[in-house]
């Protein structure tokens, strides 16, 4: 058996403020999430469990 050096583990760190996207409203997006909701579709981010 081959002996390897133990590496600590990094811990998780939190994604920089700048990396998140404020959530859309208005009309327009009220208007995109009615269709895709309608026809029973998704987004990437839904998919993905996006953060945003």
């Amino acid at each position: 058996m081959i002996d390897l050096p133990v590496v600590p583990a990094v811990q998780n760190q939190r994604k920089p403020d700048w990396l998140r996207v404020k959530l859309p409203v208005g009309k327009e997006y009220a208007h995109v999430r009615g269709l895709v909701d309608t026809h029973k579709l998704h987004t990437i981010c839904e998919s993905g469990n996006c953060p945003n």
